[in-house]
């Protein structure tokens, strides 16, 4: 190596370019991950049973998910097209309102509860209440 470092006639390397993925080679992916999970893909993203669970797509070589439940609706970087469908197979989990959960906790109590008027926002902010029994 040294003598033709020396001569200059080492090879020169080129930069590896990455393989160019195409739209069918993307949703064979995404097509084979969803059938790991009984998902259904439409038209308008991936479903299970009747219900919506978002998309999955990858733009620029960059994988991303939109959940269905998601209030702003934005992408939601990824790094595989199983990590995406993944996500969406994921049970979200929401704040519950005050009211919801008075009524959760309510269920199995004889004693009725209320929310002593405070907000949904109050309740979600951490506000210090307690509960009228």
């Amino acid at each position: 190596m040294t003598w033709h470092y020396q001569r200059g006639t080492l090879p020169i390397q080129e930069e590896e370019t990455p393989v160019a993925t195409t739209g069918n080679e993307i949703m064979v992916q995404i097509a084979d991950e969803c059938e790991k999970y009984g998902f259904e893909i439409l038209n308008d993203g991936i479903y299970d049973h009747d219900q919506k669970l978002g998309e999955v797509g990858c733009t620029k070589s960059r994988w991303w998910v939109i959940r269905a439940t998601s209030v702003h609706q934005h992408k939601i970087p990824c790094d595989s097209a199983f990590d995406a469908v993944w996500v969406l197979s994921m049970v979200e989990l929401t704040q519950l309102s005050c009211k919801e959960l008075v009524m959760l906790l309510s269920h199995d109590s004889n004693d009725p509860l209320d929310c002593v008027g405070f907000t949904d926002f109050e309740f979600a902010s951490g506000v210090s209440w307690e509960l009228a029994v």
